[in-house]
């Protein structure tokens, strides 16, 4: 289980080993779903190429 911790400005680090598992490059975007009382991320790109 990674954690990390959210900045004065609303910033949070996503650690490496989750950043490797999801395929997120600099640059990338990501899309934040509520799910109940949860937020999941995902790789947008992933989602877009999947979709085409």
């Amino acid at each position: 289980m990674d954690m990390a911790r959210v900045s004065s400005k609303g910033q949070v680090t996503i650690p490496v080993a989750i950043r490797r598992k999801l395929g997120l490059k600099e640059g990338n975007k990501v899309l934040l779903r509520e799910k109940g009382q949860d937020v999941v991320l995902m790789n947008l790109n992933r989602i877009a190429f999947s979709e085409f």
